[in-house]
């Protein structure tokens, strides 16, 4: 596991977006109040504030277009990247994980059945991070982190990981790449 952050590279997204698979994550950098309140309790070693896992790439669909699966207030969504995404979450990382096919497709699967099952955002975890930098899953709510981890572990990505409670648990949105012992991580510049 990774003890320090990786230097984090900045990479057009007009080049990055061909590169840009199903299981890779994007760590926000908000700078709005609720966003920046979340990075100055709980930022983690990469000072972020939300997270979302890539859900369909350039090769996947009719439209070729990027989208996220995330979790908000309202619950679990897909948003496109190049639209709503940058503007609501600021500075965006983006961190390739190298899923084999078999776990792209198990995402996939895992964040329809979440969007089926009318799963629901954990406000109290979410607080409750202010506190720890650890979060309990609660399989029928999830905030960003926890839903990110979710896909993530349940593909077999990540090994899944427990607390001393045998409880399953999930890192605040900075750490996710920590703890994902990410190999590489890039700021997307969104203007290019």
């Amino acid at each position: 596991m990774n003890k320090h952050p990786l230097p984090i590279q900045v990479i057009p997204y007009s080049k990055a977006r061909p590169l840009i698979k199903v299981g890779d994550g994007i760590g926000c950098r908000g700078g709005h109040i609720v966003s920046r309140a979340i990075r100055m309790f709980r930022g983690g070693a990469y000072d972020l504030s939300h997270w979302a896992t890539i859900i369909r790439d350039t090769k996947i669909g009719i439209s070729r277009r990027v989208k996220v699966f995330e979790f908000i207030g309202a619950g679990p969504r897909e948003s496109y990247l190049s639209e709503a995404y940058c503007k609501d979450h600021g500075k965006l990382l983006w961190i390739p994980m190298n899923c084999t096919e078999e776990q792209q497709e198990r995402m996939i699967d895992m964040a329809a059945d979440l969007e089926t099952m009318g799963t629901k955002y954990d406000h109290k975890t979410t607080f409750g991070a202010i506190f720890s930098s650890v979060l309990p899953f609660d399989v029928e709510k999830f905030n960003c982190s926890e839903g990110g981890w979710h896909l993530w572990s349940g593909s077999g990505r990540v090994p899944a990981r427990t607390n001393k409670k045998n409880v399953l648990i999930a890192p605040v949105p900075g750490d996710v790449p920590v703890w994902a012992d990410a190999p590489e991580i890039y700021e997307l510049d969104m203007s290019a």
